[in-house]
């Protein structure tokens, strides 16, 4: 703890030194992004701690532990789940003390927006504080598991959002500037999404689809068809003349996002983990975290990583024709501030721009997320290839697949049915 208090100033003025470094910003995108940071980077310590091989070289350090245990009070599982239970209490905690600020000249909204020397300090001492709490109460998982799974519903939002904008912004290119070279992006993107989703769909009939097991073999060709049928709606005359910006750009995302936690799914049901004993993952490796370290635990980070970021914009509704605007505004408000370097803009003194409770909600279930991805869906105390549970955990997976499928068709038919609903976003 003493060593972490020591190092706290350093990592806290990190912020304020690439900040000199940076052009002029808003404050609000500003505060955002440095609040994704500090979970990515919990999030990357938490998955190297993981990693076996960590755990082996700490157990060989002289003086590492005492007598000969082993240190898995220091990494592995039981670790992931103190630093991720620091942060969500944390983010839980400035969302009661954020509720209701209107204006960045509420006294809470310095809190928000400043202090990071302190806030570091709180994170640390949050989280060494939690391990002293009982290992008993972690193994209430399902809070974790319940929280992971709504952020799951926002992944899908996001991505939903990423899709739209990148085909919107990229179609804006091609029809203004006269070259393909964007409409061959589009193109490239929307094949590599479909490519891994292919391979992704392969990999869980080999190592998953057995003769023996007809439920996987069923979730598996059940999930994809419906991908299917979403790319061939997202095509339709129809939806193309409500919604410029759907495409099969937008399916493609969709339809890897689905067959991602398909795969998630699986690892998850009773049975032996093939795909993981194939890569040798699991061999050799003695101790409860390395036992039930998966493959599937970390392919989901890019994922993870690219709606962290992506958090910076909360939006709200407007035109297709506001939107590309608000892109060319930001980019020329990029441009010109980099000849005035060293100056934030704050455009919250008369309102706020975001709801600083509702980010700090978001932020709180992507702590549960994280903290789950990591350690693969799973409890300390818990054996999922013999625990009854361990089907509940699959149909909540397999259950937020298919509600991530029905809103999406909804995305595409909700103008057909309602008229034309303006689901396109700008930042705000």
């Amino acid at each position: 703890l003493s060593i972490c208090l020591q190092t706290t100033p350093l990592f806290c003025n990190v912020p304020c030194l690439l900040c000199s470094c940076c052009p002029t910003g808003r404050n609000s995108v500003i505060t955002r992004l440095l609040y994704s940071s500090i979970l990515l980077v919990s999030t990357l310590i938490g998955l190297i701690f993981s990693l076996p091989a960590v755990e082996e070289n700490i157990n060989k350090v002289p003086e590492s532990c005492k007598g000969n245990t082993t240190c898995t009070f220091l990494v592995g599982q039981r670790v992931i789940y103190h630093i991720f239970f620091g942060m969500a209490l944390f983010h839980m905690l400035l969302s009661g003390l954020m509720i209701n600020v209107k204006t960045s000249r509420d006294h809470r909204a310095m809190v928000h927006n400043g202090f990071w020397f302190f806030k570091g300090a709180a994170i640390i001492i949050i989280c060494s504080v939690s391990f002293c709490i009982p290992e008993e109460f972690f193994t209430l998982f399902i809070i974790g598991a319940a929280g992971a799974l709504s952020f799951v519903l926002i992944q899908l939002v996001v991505l939903i959002d990423v899709g739209y904008f990148l085909n919107l912004i990229w179609e804006k290119k091609t029809t203004e500037g006269g070259s393909r070279c964007w409409h061959i992006a589009v193109l490239a993107a929307t094949c590599l999404n479909y490519l891994l989703s292919l391979v992704t769909a392969i990999i869980c009939f080999i190592f998953y689809a057995s003769g023996s097991c007809i439920q996987k073999t069923f979730f598996i060709i059940f999930n994809s068809l419906i991908c299917v049928l979403a790319s061939i709606i997202s095509l339709h005359p129809k939806v193309q003349e409500l919604q410029s910006g759907s495409g099969l750009l937008q399916s493609s995302l969709i339809t890897l996002y689905v067959l991602y936690l398909t795969w998630s799914a699986m690892t998850n049901m009773p049975g032996n983990n093939i795909f993981d004993k194939y890569f040798n993952i699991k061999q050799g490796y003695t101790s409860e975290m390395s036992r039930k370290w998966s493959v599937q635990s970390i392919a989901g980070l890019p994922i993870f990583i690219v709606c962290l970021f992506y958090l910076r914009e909360i939006r709200q509704p407007t035109s297709d024709q506001m939107a590309l605007e608000e892109v060319s505004t930001d980019s020329s408000s990029f441009q010109e501030g980099c000849e005035e370097v060293h100056r934030f803009q704050d455009n919250e003194q008369d309102s706020v721009q975001y709801s600083y409770s509702f980010f700090h909600i978001l932020l709180f279930l992507a702590s549960l997320y994280s903290m789950m991805m990591l350690t693969n869906w799973d409890s300390p105390k818990s054996d999922l290839a013999v625990m009854p549970s361990s089907w509940l955990l699959a149909w909540m997976k397999i259950s937020s697949v298919w509600i991530c499928l029905v809103l999406f068709m909804w995305t595409l038919v909700a103008p057909i049915i309602l008229g034309r609903v303006d689901l396109s976003c700008k930042p705000v």
